[in-house]
């Protein structure tokens, strides 16, 4: 029998030992596993981006040469090939980094989401709210939603009161003809709606949230609809016309979306009978007193001469207050109320590069997680919830394939990029020989060191991954550091001859930044002014080495955390600030901010890090307080021969000279032009776009002059500040022109 018991422990002792042995095994080949993977990722995603590009290239040549016609669009020329490669890549990678269905953690290859293992943290999504699993970058990002019943259950909010309709027992109205007319007359209020604008009461609620937003006054978002200030940006304020009518008395917020200056501000009149019913309030008196007894019972009153016979009181409780909760209004009474907001947290999601502003968009889950799709119904359903097609590449990740796909749709959007910077912004230009030769040299050396650059990075990272060094290492660092010096004398040798402005007028430098790097691309001013040869080549060496690096590092995050310069602030979509009680902390309104306010760090952001729209590259425009005195800015222009329409855009400093008005509604009378000519200026309030076109005889230079104000404060223009680009010419024939060339001088 004793025996026996120790026959069968050895047994079971050997099977326990056969046991740890398997799983000490299974757990090396998972980290040689894991460790193929990472290497494999890096360098099928480098090759791809880098053949992409090569085809783009290619077909480019074959254009210029007269190989392919002139009007070939290699994007799509080149898109059956470039889909090809791309499923030979997902094949490589899915072989390198899954055995039938198993595949290394997340984490284990540096995507996870608890930034565990030392990993970093990639992505961050909302953990609930109204867009649960949504990309998020601070809690602002993350609404909740109306609960507990009532006309708005449902709906995304911030705030409890936004919960509730609250449109004004009296207010003024917004918008249309009859802008700030009062509501209060039945009469007043169908001349407001007619007019094209609403009234903000009980009885003409208007469009559909209406009810408990303002509407911005002034600013790029005028007549906008608004919950605070912050969504009134370019200056102007969120105004909703409530309380005594006046049209101000929303500048510090309404506890209706609105935030708020004080704990005072955060009370509501929830009694139904009062005057200034669903008002904010600190007192019961802020309610609007009412008549008791008398001949007018329930009447709004301000003195007993409004109540014969009767008392003119406030109303008792009428007021219920909340308290301000980190920099925002919590009220703590009435009938409406939310559930939780989410927080924005880490989350397992694809890594995102420029904002998400990459071309093209990426389904979020289902059988086609992470591959390309145009709309919803792109991206099919699962248990018949429609999956959801998402702009760039924004979608979960829960296994080594999605990662592939990840790093894929990031290098495919940026191979893209890249070439319409070097041949999209360069375009063919008939009649001038050594332009033509100088794009298509830009194009061949940008693509040329962009495949040095990602290759050498790419053999750095497979020793890196391995367990040794870091990215760029010294023969990395010496071989980018030719191929960029290759790409500048290249360009500069087959651009001689060419003039600053055959280049300017074409071509606009990124306000991006090399990771690293101190200053953006687009130069000291940071608006990407391109004047020179020198400078031509500069702007393609930098952008280049942006991308290069952002997807890169992108590709191969176990090697240390994305480069923040990979996502602006500026070109991002939105008017980012800084906490007033902490630097560090990003912020779109005080909300983000907990005990401190919201200080704006831009001015504008059109989603986009170049100039030449209503916003410019460095997403700030200075604001102009005039100082009485002027300067006069005259246009000038050289052209070969006599032209019949031209349009010019000028940069100027801001904060230091303006105009007044903005757009094409700026103030013509400032401008002196020939009077024969038909002239539109189009004033951006950093520069003026301005079109003159011919009816008869040719244009006459300069061009025009224009009277503008100097700032208060600022020291005195000069002629260095200002930049002229000719954008298009003609001559009196209608025939394109050029080797047009405009200059500015200042008085």
């Amino acid at each position: 029998m004793c025996r026996n018991v120790w026959m069968s422990r050895m047994r079971m002792l050997s099977v326990c030992a056969a046991s740890v042995l398997s799983m000490a095994l299974a757990a090396k080949a998972h980290a040689q596993d894991a460790t193929t993977c990472k290497k494999t990722l890096a360098s099928e995603t480098a090759s791809y981006e880098r053949q992409k590009l090569g085809m783009l290239t290619t077909c480019e040549d074959q254009k210029r040469s007269g190989t392919l016609p002139a009007n070939t669009t290699c994007a799509v020329s080149t898109s059956k090939a470039v889909a090809k490669l791309l499923k030979t890549t997902q094949k490589s990678i899915a072989k390198a980094c899954c055995k039938g269905k198993t595949c290394p953690a997340l984490s284990a290859l540096g995507f996870g989401s608890d930034g565990s293992s030392g990993n970093p943290v990639l992505a961050k999504a909302c953990s609930a709210g109204d867009v649960a699993g949504a990309r998020c970058t601070r809690e602002t990002d993350c609404p909740g939603i109306c609960a507990n019943g009532g006309e708005k259950e449902g709906q995304s909010c911030s705030f409890n009161s936004s919960c509730a309709d609250h449109a004004c027992a009296t207010g003024n109205c917004i918008g249309g003809k009859k802008d700030g007319l009062n509501c209060d007359a039945a009469k007043d209020r169908k001349s407001c709606i007619k007019g094209g604008g609403f009234c903000p009461t009980h009885e003409a609620p208007g469009p559909p949230g209406a009810g408990n937003l303002g509407a911005c006054n002034g600013g790029t978002n005028n007549q906008g609809n608004c919950a605070a200030d912050s969504d009134c940006p370019g200056g102007g304020f969120c105004d909703n016309g409530c309380n005594t009518g006046k049209l101000l008395d929303n500048k510090n917020g309404l506890c209706e979306g609105a935030l708020c200056a004080s704990n005072k501000d955060c009370g509501l009149c929830t009694d139904a009978t009062a005057p200034f019913f669903q008002q904010s309030c600190s007192a019961d008196v802020d309610c609007g007193k009412i008549c008791a007894g008398g001949d007018k019972p329930g009447n709004a009153c301000k003195t007993a001469g409004d109540c014969p016979n009767g008392t003119c009181g406030n109303i008792a409780g009428a007021c219920k207050t909340g308290t301000c909760s980190g920099g925002f209004c919590s009220p703590t009474s009435g009938a409406h109320g939310r559930s939780s907001a989410g927080l924005c947290a880490a989350a397992a999601r694809c890594p995102n590069f420029k904002n998400d502003m990459l071309p093209g968009a990426t389904c979020d889950g289902g059988k086609k997680n992470g591959l390309a799709c145009k709309i919803d119904k792109d991206c099919g359903k699962v248990k018949g919830v429609q999956i959801k097609c998402n702009p760039g590449c924004d979608f979960a990740l829960t296994n080594a394939i999605d990662v592939g796909n990840c790093l894929l749709c990031n290098g495919d959007g940026s191979a893209t990029q890249l070439h319409s910077l070097y041949y999209g912004d360069l375009t063919a230009t008939s009649g001038n020989a050594a332009l033509e030769s100088c794009k298509t040299a830009v194009g061949k050396a940008g693509a040329t060191f962009f495949d040095a650059k990602r290759a050498a990075l790419a053999t750095c990272e497979a020793t890196a991954l391995g367990g040794s060094g870091s990215c760029p290492d010294a023969t990395a660092t010496a071989a980018i550091d030719a191929a960029r010096a290759t790409l500048k004398s290249t360009i500069a040798g087959a651009c001689t001859g060419v003039t600053a402005d055959d280049i300017a007028s074409v071509f606009t430098c990124p306000a991006v930044t090399v990771p690293g790097a101190s200053a953006s691309c687009a130069g000291v001013t940071n608006r990407g002014s391109v004047s020179t040869v020198s400078d031509l080549a500069d702007c393609i060496a930098c952008v280049t080495d942006f991308h290069a690096s952002c997807t890169d590092r992108l590709s191969a995050p176990a090697t240390g955390a994305p480069f923040p310069e990979c996502n602006s602030l500026c070109g991002n979509g939105r008017i980012d600030g800084r906490c007033s009680n902490n630097s560090a902390l990003l912020c779109g309104s005080s909300i983000d901010c907990p005990g401190g306010t919201c200080l704006p760090i831009e001015t504008c952001d059109d989603g986009n890090p170049q100039s030449g729209d209503a916003c410019p590259s460095n997403c700030n425009v200075t604001v102009c307080n005039p100082s009485g005195s002027q300067n006069t800015m005259t246009v000038a222009f050289s052209a070969p021969t006599s032209l019949g329409a031209l349009s010019v855009f000028v940069e100027y400093p801001d904060g230091v000279v303006s105009i007044p008005g903005q757009g094409t509604s700026t103030d013509k009378t400032r401008f002196t032009a020939d009077p024969s000519l038909f002239f539109t200026p189009n004033d951006l309030d950093y520069a003026v776009r301005v079109a003159l076109l011919s009816t008869g005889g040719a244009i006459s230079s300069p061009a025009f002059s224009v009277q503008m104000d100097s700032c208060d404060g600022a020291p005195g223009a000069t002629s260095d500040q200002f930049h002229c680009h000719v954008e298009s010419a003609s001559d009196t024939s209608q025939n394109v022109v050029s080797g047009v060339q405009c200059t500015v001088s200042i008085q």
